[in-house]
């Protein structure tokens, strides 16, 4: 039996979009129909590039025939609002992480999607590398025992040229912070790994930048397990190190980067051998990534809708991270340790 051919639209023309359409482009039951930017060059240069239409509107896009799936490539204050519109005119939503920037917003996008019946998937592409999936199988398989203690670090590094080349950068309405933009992927492989966060202790500073939200957060978080953890996250380091996320075992101790495993110490189990990840070039460039695991949650999510069911990363999934940055922002502002309840956490 045929698959179907699914019809997607980008708005939103910035850098990451090209990945998406590069992305597309290599999937037999995807097309690129059309895309949209508020800069009208932009998307008719985008469009002739890719061989698509540039629409007059997102809500033009949105309402063609053609377009089953919306990809939402803009800043990440205008995701919600773009959401909601694809979802109430019939399509799919992938919208680029992270899925909103407050909680009014995601209940509204939960709402719409509700009200649809449409799918909505996030963009957490590290999920997918080879190591986070090896572990997230051992995890769930109890091969390292149970988790005492897990630290996240992502010392980044973002020069002052980066803020000021797009105006939305390092605004609290439409950037949300470093934790928002840089840190969100590690903050979701971390609640990936470890499970629900049910409270934490934070504290956010503008160390560095020039800038309105925060370049560098701190966090101890609870584990609906029992377990603790530590998060430290900035943009304001220099040269800038990858991300590592070390994971404590009652089994052993391992640790995974960007891409990898980068430590392995657990005695009753053999090191896995996985594909690692070598071309990441600078940990102050934004695009030095593969797009192997944006290939990998495409195809993935096609599979879903096929099958009907939800995707790996879906709204669901893709609500935690924020939910959780959102308390470490809350408990920052407050001065206190905040507890997530259940809405919070689901």
């Amino acid at each position: 039996m045929n698959k179907k051919i699914y019809g997607f639209g980008i708005v939103g023309c910035g850098m990451i979009s090209a990945v998406h359409a590069e992305i597309i482009g290599k999937l037999e039951n995807a097309r690129l129909v059309g895309v949209f930017d508020r800069k009208a060059e932009s998307a008719a240069a985008f469009a002739e590039k890719h061989g698509c239409r540039a629409f007059p509107n997102a809500e033009a896009l949105f309402a063609s025939e053609e377009v089953d799936v919306a990809v939402i490539c803009v800043p990440s204050g205008a995701h919600a609002p773009l959401a909601v519109a694809a979802l109430r005119a019939g399509c799919h939503v992938v919208t680029e992480k992270p899925l909103a920037l407050t909680g009014e917003d995601l209940d509204a996008i939960a709402k719409a999607e509700r009200d649809s019946g449409k799918t909505v998937a996030v963009i957490y592409q590290q999920r997918f590398s080879p190591a986070a999936l090896t572990l997230h199988r051992l995890i769930a398989e109890g091969a390292l025992g149970r988790l005492l203690f897990a630290d996240l670090a992502m010392p980044y590094h973002r020069d002052p040229a980066y803020y000021k080349a797009a105006a939305w950068r390092g605004t609290r309405a439409m950037d949300g912070g470093e934790l928002f933009n840089q840190g969100v992927h590690g903050v979701d492989l971390l609640l990936h790994l470890c499970g629900d966060v049910t409270a934490v202790s934070g504290a956010t500073r503008t160390l560095v930048h020039d800038i309105e939200a925060e370049d560098t957060a701190v966090a101890m978080l609870e584990f609906a397990s029992g377990a603790v953890g530590t998060l430290r996250s900035s943009t304001a380091v220099s040269p800038g190190y990858p991300r590592c996320l070390t994971l404590y075992f009652t089994e052993g101790t391992v640790a995974i980067d960007d891409d990898n495993i980068v430590l392995w110490d657990v005695p009753r189990l053999a090191r896995p051998e996985i594909k690692s990840y070598e071309g990441r070039e600078s940990h102050s460039n934004p695009m030095a990534f593969s797009t192997d695991y944006h290939l990998a949650e495409y195809a993935e999510l096609l599979e879903a809708l096929e099958a009907g069911r939800a995707p790996a990363v879906s709204l669901a999934e893709g609500r935690r991270a924020p939910d959780v940055i959102l308390a470490i922002y809350r408990s920052s502002d407050e001065g206190r340790r905040v507890v997530l309840n259940e809405k919070e956490r689901r």
